[in-house]
């Protein structure tokens, strides 16, 4: 009886231990990794693409609830007030900011990725990513948008964004990038679509997406 009685309590000790081995290692921010280039296969679950950095390809897999976005072209027309805008940037000696792109966000992304942190772009370039509430703007105002039908975008802009716990004010050249980040089908998906891929390794070795921006009208995803 004691034998049996030991037996059962080991055998309960390891059906409670095994859900504990079954869950995979959570990945750590830093294994996150951002690939840009463009689409070369696409299948099921699977997507190739030729990176824009170095021309070499890379598999990622497509697990079923990966987060797709789209940018489509868009201007600083575009930028208003309470708009819900991210923009890389470069610090200035004046300690105000120059973007090197903005992406205003569909209302129903509004606060994705709120606040101020460092970024990394193409090339190893390097800077900050602001994603918040645009506040006041300054720029030729024609209707309650900056620029005008008339070429007024040829100054550029200058833009308060506004987040959780500071501010940034921040500058935008005319020739900046300016596009419009909304949720995406899988069938934006196709080869010759430029993408942005965030990835990990899974515990195989694999990378596996966990969003992809995906560009629509030829253009890049600029951020």
């Amino acid at each position: 009886m004691t034998f049996f009685l030991r037996t059962l309590a080991v055998t309960a000790a390891l059906v409670v231990a095994a859900p504990a081995y079954a869950q995979p290692a959570a990945q750590p921010a830093s294994s996150m990794q951002r690939m840009r280039g463009t689409i070369t296969k696409i299948g099921s679950h699977v997507l190739t693409l030729k990176q824009a950095d170095d021309g070499k390809p890379v598999t990622v897999m497509l697990p079923a609830g990966v987060k797709i976005l789209s940018v489509s072209r868009a201007s600083l027309t575009d930028i208003k007030p309470d708009s819900f805008v991210g923009t890389a940037a470069t610090p200035r000696p004046d300690g105000t900011l120059k973007a090197l792109e903005v992406h205003i966000f569909a209302p129903s992304l509004r606060g994705s990725g709120e606040g101020f942190r460092p970024w990394q772009g193409a090339a190893g370039a390097t800077g900050t990513m602001t994603n918040g509430t645009v506040g006041t703007t300054s720029g030729s105002m024609v209707n309650g948008t900056v620029g005008g039908a008339s070429g007024g975008q040829g100054a550029g802009m200058t833009m308060l964004i506004k987040y959780q716990g500071g501010q940034q004010t921040v500058a935008v050249p005319p020739d900046v990038p300016v596009v419009y980040m909304a949720p995406g089908k899988r069938r934006l998906l196709r080869r010759g679509v430029a993408v942005l891929v965030s990835a990990a390794r899974d515990d195989k070795g694999e990378w596996v997406a966990r969003s992809v921006i995906a560009g629509k009208g030829g253009i890049a995803p600029p951020m």
